[in-house]
């Protein structure tokens, strides 16, 4: 009998033993894909003229947050779960709880920044091309990851009542801290919501009376192309977060351990979040999908021809592209 069940427990540990081979493979998949897809966003913003405008300062914020979710939350991640001791200290498991919530938040803002950009261009047109310059997108973006920074420093301001066995914020925080923190978190992304709902019926509306707009209308209106961009990066990343977010909610009512194999796998559908905006981009719009072409070498046109396919294919970039 004893045998039998020796057994058993052999088993169970092999099965768990592939598991985290596989787990640890798709993780390592995912950095190399997030780090490479999001540094290439942001070097073609940053090098070409036509993709730095508002909307394409929010593209880059979002691609700076999917980059921490790399190069730091997953990282820090993989060795809190292989080498839980390393975090039986305070110190270590107060920073690795920050570090996490921080590359979340920015994660989990930045997409709602993005909608919410959206939502301004389309509810007030003239106020929008009068007073959000690209200057004042990336002031704007600087200041939120400042707050997001702010929001999250009382982790590390000794409200912890950490007892050295589970190094999890539900279990080591004050749960009205972590209340708080959600409902700021949740009114973000009802912003967001509430602005990809506007952007929706703006782009339904523009395919709907497409066919019988002047000239000079459909100049305006071809900015579909962004919301159409936008709709499609929110709505990927909501699908992919809100388990995640709602399992992190029920624990902050519970007092139960959090189940290790089942954060790994919502841990994999956030980086999942991040690893598909790249693929997005350069899918649904034109001029990322040139710039990466560029970038990595691709596109074997001269410099003039492909400014002339850019020109002919849309009229101002500002309006258009991003």
């Amino acid at each position: 009998m004893n045998q039998t069940s020796e057994n058993k427990t052999d088993g169970v540990e092999g099965v768990f033993g592939v598991t985290d081979i596989v787990l640890t493979v798709v993780d390592a998949a995912l950095i190399v894909i997030i780090a490479v897809g999001n540094s290439l966003t942001l070097v073609a913003v940053c090098r070409f003229k036509r993709l730095r405008s508002p909307t394409g300062v929010a593209i880059a914020s979002l691609a700076v947050a999917d980059l921490i979710m790399a190069i730091v939350y997953t990282p820090t991640r993989f060795v809190h779960i292989t080498w839980p001791s390393m975090f039986a200290s305070r110190a270590a498991c107060i920073v690795y709880i920050f570090v996490v919530h921080f590359s979340a938040s920015c994660a989990v803002i930045g997409i709602s920044m993005l909608s919410t950009e959206r939502g301004y261009a389309i509810q007030f047109p003239t106020h929008y091309q009068t007073c959000m310059t690209t200057r004042c997108s990336v002031v704007i973006s600087l200041c939120v990851f400042a707050a997001i920074f702010c929001l999250n420093l009382p982790f590390l301001s000794g409200l912890d009542h950490y007892n050295g066995q589970d190094c999890y914020a539900p279990s080591v925080f004050p749960k009205v801290y972590l209340r708080t923190l959600i409902v700021v978190g949740v009114a973000v992304l009802l912003l967001g919501f509430v602005a990809f709902v506007r952007v929706l019926v703006a782009v339904f509306r523009r395919q709907k009376f497409s066919n019988v707009l002047s000239g000079q209308q459909l100049k305006q209106q071809i900015s579909s192309v962004r919301c159409r961009l936008m709709c499609v990066v929110y709505v990927s990343s909501l699908v992919f977060w809100l388990p995640h977010l709602t399992y992190y909610f029920y624990n902050t009512f519970t007092k139960q351990t959090r189940n290790v194999f089942v954060f790994r796998i919502l841990s994999i559908f956030d980086l999942c979040s991040s690893a598909v905006n790249f693929f997005i981009y350069g899918v649904i719009n034109i001029n990322f999908r040139m710039a990466y072409k560029q970038i990595i070498g691709l596109d074997r046109q001269d410099r003039r021809t492909s400014t002339d396919v850019s020109a002919t294919t849309v009229t101002h970039f500002d309006d258009v592209a991003v």
